[in-house]
């Protein structure tokens, strides 16, 4: 399942899959993140699972991916 809107994106590099996969059906979740740059999610930069700006790869022969299609937003990353 691919859905969008929640603002974490995921699953990431590190995350647990079996957070990401519905325990009595084995379907697994794919989450685009945020379209829309809220600076306080901007703490940290692009590695920030927060940050705007993901999309999800389907392809014929392959599983979905996460990729990231933005890493630069208009307005310096918050450091507080």
């Amino acid at each position: 399942v691919i859905f969008g809107h929640t603002h974490r994106a995921g699953p990431l590099p590190g995350d647990d899959h079996a957070e990401w996969t519905v325990a009595e059906s084995g379907t697994r979740l794919i989450n685009d993140g945020a379209w829309v740059d809220e600076p306080i999610f901007s703490v940290g930069g692009p590695e920030n699972p927060y940050w705007a700006g993901r999309g999800v790869m389907v392809e014929d022969d392959a599983a979905p991916r996460l990729e990231r299609l933005v890493t630069v937003l208009g307005h310096p990353p918050r450091t507080d």
